[in-house]
């Protein structure tokens, strides 16, 4: 039986369903513990994320749906729409998307409103590190808000992450984050994310804690490029370690950067 968390608010969990490890408010949970126990090391992140969003005000803004279907085409061997267009879901349901992205949202708008034009119902959110505003197109909102602190009210079919909490967030909360994620998907529902070298630190505990191999060495994390090689050296491990939490994954590599690393994951 797993232990439950607080959520950082004495005598009060924060969501209903703390106790079931396979449901988002048990890692929305966790999350507000370690955040509750990281006020100050939270706070300089929140404040550094800022800055980053204020010196890349041209590249946040412009992020289109075509810029999407070069990122993921390695995994998905298809533009996103396409991609989208045959997730599984219920007739009567509309297909949910949902971005954790850094800027105003640009391309899911452009999606949802591709997919409503081809007759597909669509509803679509997302969160931005462009924190305290809001950015709306009709009934799609993207909301500043960190993803980590972000609780998702439905399951969605597709999750898109470019830039967004799992890159920025601080490192502690990569793997809740990540996980509550998944855990927000529906039955077929996939993740797309795209992530650099130094996000997957989470990985490399896991990979520790479930088979003892040892991914966090200083020396290691210093030399990106070894980093890569012995990731890649253990990617059946990491993909039996999704599978035995009901997810199954693709890993490739992102040809458009150095130490990028493009994740599919769907929840089975």
């Amino acid at each position: 039986m797993p232990t439950r968390p607080k959520s950082g608010i004495k005598g009060k969990p924060r969501t209903k369903n703390v106790d079931s490890i396979s449901h988002p408010d048990y890692y929305q949970a966790r999350i507000d513990r370690i955040i509750q126990k990281n006020r100050e090391p939270y706070r300089r992140r929140v404040e550094s994320i800022k800055q980053i969003c204020k010196r890349r005000v041209k590249w946040r803004d412009c992020v289109s749906l075509k810029e999407y279907d070069v990122e993921f085409e390695p995994l998905i061997h298809m533009p996103l729409e396409n991609f989208a267009r045959e997730l599984p879901k219920r007739k009567e349901e509309s297909l949910r998307v949902f971005e954790d992205g850094m800027g105003k949202g640009i391309a899911l708008m452009e999606l949802v409103s591709n997919l409503r034009s081809i007759g597909i119902e669509c509803e679509g959110s997302g969160t931005t590190l462009e924190y305290n505003k809001t950015f709306q197109s009709g009934n799609i909102k993207i909301i500043g808000k960190p993803t980590e602190k972000y609780l998702l009210d439905k399951k969605q079919h597709l999750i898109i992450s470019k830039m967004g909490g799992l890159s920025y967030s601080l490192q502690p909360l990569k793997k809740d984050t990540f996980l509550k994620l998944l855990y927000s998907l529906e039955k077929g529902g996939v993740l797309l994310a795209s992530l650099s070298w130094h996000i997957p630190d989470f990985v490399a505990e896991d990979l520790n804690a479930d088979w003892g191999i040892d991914l966090k060495g200083d020396k290691l994390f210093r030399d990106q490029v070894r980093a890569r090689e012995d990731l890649e050296r253990n990617i059946a491990n990491l993909k039996q370690a999704l599978r035995k939490r009901g997810f199954d994954t693709i890993i490739a590599h992102d040809p458009e950067y150095k130490y990028g690393l493009l994740v599919y994951v769907k929840r089975l």
